[in-house]
């Protein structure tokens, strides 16, 4: 397992990334993310200006494998209760990441995340499912959260997929989304925008999106078949061919990867979100692999599925 100087020193490595300590648990943040909750500098709205005056308004953090009691593959900060780990040591995991960022464990509001698109608006009720309580019933198929809510975090999940949150310091909003490739092709990160505009009035200008920790471009090697759902997904965008050709790579002649692909989802969820909207200066990505980095973060891939998971939370100050 790796020790924690050796995981800072690969997480900051990285540029615009941040490895945090609190309470002797590390957590990842976005230095440019925080810089923009809190420099009006990157605001073009009187209110946005007014908002930072105030300092920012949310809580966040991307977990990483250091600084829980889980063992073996799920060594050592897993937070998927569903995955036949001790189901004692996962909520202590919760416990320990929670206080390190700040928030109450026991108001998280979880998704099911099954590869789709549907996000749900997620009010006080909701505090607490999936943790402090079995799953709500109409938390099944969420794969993306929304709300306005005060002190309710929000979570998503990933071990190699791509978790996404996002921030409106206006309307005070915040919101998550689970991309998997599939979710990706489906647009996801744009419809976590729209459903943003339709339950707050969100501007999509206003909105601040992190693209977090997750299967990189240069690790993430599919079959011609996603390959080609990325390319279809970019030209239902009219992304431009040399756009697309920063998308998708291959097919592969290297032996034992012969016709294989490499694909980029960090871009394509940010075009997305472009799509959406959003200004490119609005749009943080961590650029941190999960492959590369099996040994900071958990990875499906390399661990064919025997592993923990890693999480995105954010919460409303």
């Amino acid at each position: 397992m790796i020790n924690y100087e050796d995981a800072k020193e690969k997480i900051e490595s990285i540029e615009g990334n941040v490895l945090l300590v609190n309470k002797g648990i590390p957590y990842v943040h976005l230095s440019a993310l925080d810089e923009a909750v809190s420099n009006d500098a990157l605001y073009n709205t009187r209110a946005m200006k007014m908002h930072a005056k105030i300092g920012a308004g949310i809580t966040y953090g991307f977990s990483t494998r250091l600084g829980g009691v889980s063992k073996n593959e799920f060594a050592d900060m897993n937070l998927g209760l569903k995955l036949g780990d001790d189901y004692i040591a996962v909520l202590e995991n919760y416990h320990r990441f929670c206080s390190a960022i700040g928030v109450d464990e026991n108001k998280i509001s979880c998704p099911d995340q099954i590869h789709e698109t549907r996000i749900r608006l997620v009010t006080e009720e909701d505090a607490g499912s999936g943790i402090s309580r079995l799953l709500d019933e109409d938390h099944l198929g969420v794969d993306g959260q929304v709300t306005n809510v005060r002190n309710l975090p929000l979570i998503v999940y990933d071990a190699d997929c791509v978790p996404i949150i996002a921030y409106d310091p206006v309307r005070k909003a915040i919101g998550t989304a689970h991309a998997g490739w599939k979710g990706s092709v489906a647009g996801i990160a744009r419809k976590l925008i729209s459903t943003m505009q339709g339950a707050f009035e969100s501007d999509p200008q206003d909105i601040l999106v992190a693209i977090g920790p997750s299967a990189g471009p240069e690790s993430y090697i599919v079959d011609e078949d996603v390959a080609k759902a990325v390319k279809d997904a970019a030209l239902s965008m009219n992304l431009g061919q040399a756009k697309i050709d920063k998308l998708v790579w291959g097919p592969s002649t290297f032996a034992g990867q012969e016709n294989k692909y490499k694909v980029d989802l960090w871009r394509l969820n940010r075009a997305f979100l472009l799509d959406a909207g959003l200004r490119a200066e609005h749009i943080f990505i961590s650029g941190l692999d999960t492959i590369a980095l099996h040994d900071v973060f958990h990875s499906h891939r390399v661990t064919g599925g025997k592993r923990g998971l890693n999480a995105g939370i954010i919460m409303l100050k």
